[in-house]
């Protein structure tokens, strides 16, 4: 029988949602007002609620189904792992490490950086080798708090080996992601550090679109290889604020290796590559967090050791994530240049490559209200995906004709928002529309425990914003009600952040029947 030591605002929540009853259903099934459930739901953990409500709780636990004390069991377990975070800055690190992986300590200049290894990697390939000291350049290592710092900040270095190379003294020297703030660039300054991706002419064969197709030969990257496809899923599951902290030790850790050097030519060309895709997952984990100076700093990165690669597939996807990072900041110039350069650096690559890079580019176009250029692109990249051939990308494992409707569907949705905000509510409305009925095709009515949660969190909370812009207020709450049951488990601010977008359009409404019961669990769940 499941036994709660102490409900409080927090855990009556999740009982809530495990139910899947609304606020007012749930405060009728107790025999309580509707208020005081808002009231224990905004309190969180602040609030511990009387004996006699705890009775009432234990007593609607114990009479649930199985599945709903599955749920309940399962929320509060992934809530608990997600909020037990140390203020130690090394166990702010090791939080979320899988059992197998530890963190080992690399000396720089005297002083240890604790990267994450997995055990049989350590075992493999000695500690000695492991705990190798390497010397930086400039200055001291820090790992504490500072003054904000710009996402170009070694923009200026060659692109060259070298370069490269201080560029990953700069992310010791730097200090810790976690403790300090990295500003957004914009305009001229994001140009700045991407447009010498092209100054230089190949050196060796491109690498294979697929890591998978590189030669084995070296257990070590054999092994930082290997848990890289098992980290994206990770981000899937659980949304980029879950886990950024460890993929970044992950990303350091190979810097680390990098930086130490005495590799064969070819081991270090996979650990170019091996430090490109982790820095491309570890970019878009703290996009998602709502961290955009943080993920440009990891794609700049992520570019530079993608060109040591030859690793032309990565460098597309890195413009394209920049691309699509602009445009959700509805920042419709870079989001364009940026996209016409994935585009370029795409030719002639993998076709679910080409048909992600086009959409991306089709979701700049559209908040820029260039709509006939948004088509033109949106069905290249449909186009494109007919023409799939054996050697895509294993990264691209997501991409379907649907992923490409859904993109698409909120890229209309932001630009129908932005031109009703505007005042041109004809337009607004059309745009509205259509992407509503290409976002409801997709991932919104996913269930609880499917792998693609994060997907499904953002899709529906635009699919909400679309029904409450057109003023369909009970659809925006059905729709609104399954993106909150989400939040339970996934850590998406960039989903949040679409939320926000529906209390904005729904508070100026809390006297319908259907908003006035929602809004309060709405509110409750962006409180948090």
């Amino acid at each position: 029988m499941i036994a709660v030591e102490c409900w409080t605002g927090a855990k009556t929540k999740a009982l809530r949602l495990a139910m899947r009853e609304t606020v007012r259903g749930f405060a009728e099934h107790l025999g309580v007002g509707t208020k005081t459930v808002s009231k224990w739901e905004q309190r969180g953990d602040t609030i511990t609620l009387l004996p006699e409500t705890q009775e009432i709780l234990d007593t609607a636990l114990r009479r649930a189904s199985n599945e709903v004390q599955e749920r309940f069991v399962g929320s509060i377990s992934a809530r608990s792992e997600a909020t037990d975070v140390p203020s130690d800055h090394v166990d702010s690190a090791i939080a979320g490490l899988p059992p197998e992986t530890v963190l080992v300590p690399v000396q720089v200049n005297g002083q240890e950086v604790w990267v994450a290894i997995q055990r049989r990697t350590l075992l493999q390939a000695g500690a000695g080798t492991i705990m190798t000291g390497f010397a930086l350049p400039n200055g001291e290592l820090g790992l504490q708090s500072g003054p904000p710092r710009p996402a170009d900040a070694a923009a200026n270095l060659p692109w060259s080996r070298d370069g490269m190379l201080h560029v990953i003294d700069d992310w010791a020297t730097s200090g810790s992601a976690d403790h300090r703030t990295v500003t957004v660039v914009s305009g001229n300054d994001l140009r700045a550090a991407t447009t010498n991706y092209w100054n230089h002419e190949p050196s060796q064969p491109p690498l294979p679109s697929s890591m998978a197709a590189s030669s084995g030969g070296h257990e070590l990257v054999e092994q930082i290889e290997h848990g890289i496809p098992i980290l994206q899923r990770l981000d899937d599951a659980k949304g980029g604020g879950a886990h950024l902290a460890y993929v970044g030790a992950y990303f350091r850790s190979v810097a680390a290796l990098l930086r130490q050097g005495g590799h064969a030519d070819h081991v270090e060309r996979r650990l170019f590559a091996a430090l490109a895709d982790i820095g491309q997952l570890a970019g878009w984990m703290a996009f998602d967090a709502g961290q955009h100076g943080l993920a440009q700093r990891y794609f700049f990165t992520t570019l530079r050791a993608a060109k040591q690669a030859e690793y032309r597939s990565m460098a597309a996807h890195v413009f394209a994530d920049l691309a699509f990072q602009a445009a959700s900041r509805a920042q419709p110039t870079d989001a364009i240049g940026l996209g016409e350069a994935a585009v370029r650096v795409a030719a002639g690559q993998p076709a679910t490559l080409r048909a992600s890079v086009a959409t991306r580019l089709a979701y700049g176009y559209a908040v820029a209200g260039r709509l006939h250029d948004f088509e033109r692109f949106y069905q290249s990249g449909l186009e494109a995906l007919t023409d799939k051939g054996e050697d895509e990308p294993a990264w691209m494992y997501f991409l379907t004709p649907n992923h490409l409707d859904t993109q698409a569907g909120y890229a209309l949705v932001h630009a129908g928002v932005l031109g009703q905000d505007g005042g041109d509510h004809h337009t607004a409305r059309a745009l509205l529309e259509r992407g509503e009925q290409l976002l409801d095709t997709g991932a919104h009515n996913y269930p609880l425990d499917d792998a693609s949660q994060r997907r499904a969190l953002f899709e529906g909370a635009w699919l909400a914003v679309a029904a409450a812009s057109r003023g369909d207020l009970a659809h925006a709450v059905v729709h609104g009600q399954q993106a909150v049951a989400r939040t339970v488990r996934v850590q998406s601010p960039r989903s949040m952040e679409v939320l926000g977008k529906l209390a904005g359009r729904l508070r100026w409404r809390a006297q319908d029947r259907h908003v006035g019961s929602f809004l309060p669990e709405l509110e409750a769940a962006l409180s948090q």
